[in-house]
This record gives structure tokens, C-alpha cells and sequence, in this order.
């Protein structure tokens, strides 16, 4: 089994808003401060964005030795990025991928996702480059409790409760527990920072509310809806054992839809006598929501599979029952359990889900603005040609295939 990095990275949740748009947590990346390595004297590039899809190809640039400095590391500031580090963070990804797609998509979307890491990686580090230098040592306790919790959550629901499972998927995955440890106490720091940082700025107003309200109007309309209960028999159910409609004769149709109709005057006659609708449907019913009594739950106009079952549902007085409707090789019969009108919700009752969402769009507001004024002021190497020996790198589509 492998451990997804994605979960690894947005497992923890501290300050209860996503720190980057569409993500509901800022992954952070590990940071070798042992290096040898020194920041080359590369020109600072400007822009959030790593390479095109055009220019992050397949073959790493010919022009640049797979093992040189300016294509096989990306310097961030006086940290580093490795074409490994990046490898480690999408292979199971490029994994899934494999499995998923065929060859000529393949590519694209590797492409494609080697780009976005790198982009959030280098964002991940300028990060906790501003923010390693503000936070206080009184924060580690706290800190080392979410990381205890965070691994246990994972053991137990990746690894079945086994911490020795775990380590060992750990271990295929190219990870130790410390350097996972590592990577999730950087990512709660990360998350109380930029909460310290921002969260004093989201402000939503009663104006914003009632702005947002009356601009969205129809998002607070409530259309009418019916709660069914449902028999279903199917003919289908009624032909000889492994004999699909298809391979049936005319003779077994015949008998199938017999035994379905006697299903259904079997149906009426309990229904009659009293008998609940939902045992009923529990004895006699042939689809899988019998089991549940043939509750289907409530529908709207619009919103059902079968269009005739819906304009009988929605004609239906509450507590009653249906006649039977017969639908290509299946019979249905309906009660209405509950009705509910079409209605506007209120302002009162809608502005605490509002107040929720604009505090969240602004919070995402506000930490891409930082992320990008950080991308700004920084000098970060070459990306376009790290982003191409990390593609090199990467097991070929043929060789996922096999394994």
C-alpha cells in the first residue's frame, strides 16, 4: 500500500481556513540545512508560475548534464529544492497516474502535476524561510501533540492500527517516521504563522453579508421536494441462475415477467391487509435499496433518474400509495412518505454559512498575496530546467505499467 503524499501533507488541520487556494493545507517541503551546496549567482526570477507543460519535457535539455547544479538542484534563496525531493512528493501520484491513463495522456498530466509541486514546493520553503525566525520555542509542545496525533490518525487509517506497517510503507515510499515527523511539524508551524499573520485581517462585515446575500439570490431558493419509499421488481431477477435478458430465450422472458407480476399483486395484497411498506419492501423488493426498506430518500423536480417515477412521486398525496408503473422490464409501486414546498431562506438563516465562505475566500485571498509578495522579493533559480531532469528522472510510463 502506498502512502499518499497528498493525505501526508493535508492530514493536520490548526488554524481551521486552507492556506492555499483549492488545498486545504500548505505542504511544506524538508529542508537538508547540512548541505554543502551554496546558492549559485542566478538571477532572481519574478513570477509564481514553474514551467509550461511546453517547456517541462519528457527529456530532460541536452544542452545541461543530468547531474549539473543548475538543472538537478533549484536554489531558493540559501535554501535548495532536489529533483529527488520533487520525485519523492509525486511518484505515487505518477503511480496512480500509470495505472489510470493511457500513454498519450500520461505525459501531459505528469507533466502537468511535476509543474504545480514545484510551484508549491518553492512556496512551501520561502514560507518557512520568513517564518523559522519568528516563532517562539514555547510553541513546540503544542506543536509535537498535533504531530503525535496527526501519525496516529495515519497509522490507523492507512496502516490498519500497525505502526510497523506503517514505517515499512513509509519505507517503499523513499521516508522515515522522523523525516515524516519533520515534514508534518513544519506544516503546523507554517499553519499557526500564517493564522497569526492573517487571520487578524479577515473581517466580513454585516454589509459584506447582506452584499453577498442579495447578489446570490437564487443560491437561497429552496425548490419543493417529496421524500418516496420504493418497490422495485425487476424481471431480469426472475430468469434462470447466470441467464442474462440478452441471452434468454423468448420462453424465459415470458416466465420472467409472469413471476414479476405475481411479485407485485403479491405486493398489492400485503399492502392492503395493513402491512408496512417498508417491510414489505424489505421481503419483496429487488432493488438494493429494499434493503433499506425502499426508502429512496426526498427528490426534487429534476433530480431523479427516471422522469415518469418522479412526475408520479411529485402527484402523489402524502402517506399514499402508487399504482403499479411498469418501465421497460421493471415494476415500480411508490408511497409518499413527506412533502416540502419550494422556500426562500432567510437572511438569519443563511448568514452564518456566508460569513464561513467569504471569511474563507479571503483568507486564500490574503495568503496567495503573501505568497506571492515572498516569490517577489526572493531569489529562486532556474525552474524550466529543474522542472525538465525531474521529468528525465521519473520511471517511464512502460516500466510503471509492468510493476
Amino acid at each position: 500500500m502506498v502512502i499518499s503524499y497528498r493525505y501526508i501533507m493535508f492530514c493536520v488541520v490548526v488554524s481551521g481556513f486552507a492556506l492555499v487556494a483549492g488545498c486545504r493545507s500548505v505542504r511544506i517541503v524538508e529542508i537538508d540545512n547540512g548541505s554543502d551546496n551554496k546558492p549559485a549567482n542566478v538571477k532572481a526570477k519574478h513570477h509564481p508560475s514553474p514551467a509550461s507543460k511546453q517547456g517541462a519535457t519528457k527529456k530532460a535539455d541536452a544542452s545541461k548534464p543530468a547531474g549539473s547544479i543548475e538543472s538537478a538542484v533549484l536554489f531558493v534563496n540559501h535554501d535548495h529544492i532536489t529533483a529527488e525531493d520533487v520525485i519523492t512528493r509525486v511518484l505515487p501520484s505518477i503511480k496512480a497516474y500509470a495505472s489510470r491513463y493511457d500513454e498519450s495522456s500520461f505525459y501531459p498530466k505528469s507533466v502537468e502535476l511535476v509543474s504545480r509541486m514545484i510551484t508549491d514546493m518553492v512556496s512551501e520553503m520561502l514560507l518557512y524561510q520568513e517564518m523559522s525566525a519568528r516563532l517562539s520555542d514555547s510553541q513546540n509542545p503544542a506543536v509535537e501533540k498535533a504531530v503525535d496525533k496527526a501519525i496516529r490518525n495515519m497509522v490507523q487509517s492507512q496502516a490498519g492500527g500497525s505502526m510497523m506497517r506503517f514505517e515499512k510503507q513509509l519505507d517503499q515510499d523513499g521516508m522515515t517516521l522522523d523525516s515524516l515527523r519533520l515534514r508534518l511539524r513544519k506544516q503546523i508551524l507554517a499553519q499557526q504563522y500564517l493564522r497569526d499573520q492573517l487571520r487578524p485581517k479577515v473581517v466580513i462585515t454585516r454589509d459584506d453579508l447582506w452584499r453577498y446575500y442579495e447578489s446570490h439570490k437564487k443560491d437561497y431558493l429552496l425548490p419543493a421536494r417529496v421524500h418516496v419509499y420504493m418497490i422495485e421488481i425487476s424481471f431480469d431477477k426472475f430468469l434462470p441462475a447466470g441467464v442474462t435478458f440478452r441471452q434468454a430465450d423468448k420462453g424465459e422472458k415470458e416466465l420472467a415477467r409472469q413471476i414479476a407480476e405475481r411479485k407485485v399483486i403479491l405486493v398489492a395484497k400485503r399492502l392492503a391487509a395493513g402491512e408496512n411498506f417498508a417491510t414489505v419492501a424489505k421481503d419483496l423488493s429487488t432493488s438494493a435499496s429494499g434493503k433499506l426498506g425502499g426508502d429512496i430518500g426526498w427528490i426534487t423536480r429534476g433530480s431523479y433518474k427516471i422522469k415518469k417515477i418522479e412526475d408520479v412521486a411529485f402527484n402523489l398525496a402524502p402517506g399514499e400509495v402508487s399504482e403499479p408503473i411498469t418501465i421497460g422490464r421493471k415494476i415500480y409501486i411508490l408511497k409518499l412518505a413527506g412533502r416540502q414546498d419550494s422556500r426562500k431562506i432567510s437572511f438569519c438563516e443563511a448568514q452564518s454559512k456566508i460569513r464561513r465562505k467569504l471569511r474563507h475566500e479571503l483568507y486564500n485571498r490574503l495568503v496567495n498575496e503573501h505568497l506571492m509578495k515572498l516569490w517577489k522579493k526572493s531569489q529562486i533559480g532556474s525552474i524550466q530546467p529543474f522542472a525538465r531532469i525531474v521529468m528525465s528522472r521519473l520511471p517511464d510510463y512502460k516500466t510503471l505499467r509492468k510493476k
